[in-house]
């Protein structure tokens, strides 16, 4: 299954690309710059993101690079996914500001409506989460205490989620799925 993922983050084009699926990555990749190109007149440059790359790889994406007339404008072999570490923040994600999150978190605080939020883990949030949360990878998940924002992950289209109590956002087969953490039926025998 390939992963390809092209992504633009503030004017530049971001693609990450896997290892294990790495030239049927490129092959796509060949693809869409086809039809990128037919639509745009300048050249082609992307910051590359590379997981698990072996140097043969490296070496095979300089030369697919160079045949395809790519500008490469930086490369991160970050391996931060495989990671177990989790950052403990506490504070509030500021209206206008964009964050890059490079391991699991646990947010002690908001995110307010205009912030803008990239992660390459998951984001557990103690407090309100509005705004943008992008989420680069198919097994990472958002869980929240409460939660009306735009939400993606991996290549689904953002959405417009809003839950006013405990809630886990999560991939599955392109769409986004949720689970409740506090049942329907909790609210109905408490307010009786």
């Amino acid at each position: 299954m390939v992963q390809l993922k092209i992504k633009g983050i503030n004017g530049k084009f971001h693609v990450y690309m896997t290892s294990s699926y790495f030239e049927e990555e490129l092959n796509e990749l060949s693809t869409r710059l086809k039809i990128f190109t037919s639509q745009q007149e300048k050249m082609f440059s992307a910051f590359f993101h590379l997981e698990n790359a072996a140097q043969k790889q490296i070496q095979t994406l300089f030369s697919f690079c160079r045949e395809h007339e790519i500008l490469i404008e930086g490369i991160d072999l970050g391996n931060c996914r495989n990671s177990k570490t989790l950052d403990i923040r506490e504070e509030t994600l500021l209206n206008g500001q964009s964050y890059i999150l490079n391991e699991d978190t646990l947010l002690l605080g908001n995110i307010e409506p205009q912030a803008y939020v990239c992660c390459k883990g998951s984001l557990y949030v103690l407090g309100c989460v509005e705004g943008n949360i992008d989420l680069y990878y198919e097994d990472n998940i958002l869980c929240a205490s409460a939660l009306c924002a735009n939400v993606r992950i991996c290549d689904s289209k953002f959405q417009n989620m809003t839950f006013f109590s405990p809630v886990k956002v999560y991939y599955e087969e392109v769409q986004l799925k949720t689970k409740s953490y506090k049942e329907e039926k909790l609210w109905v025998s408490l307010s009786q």
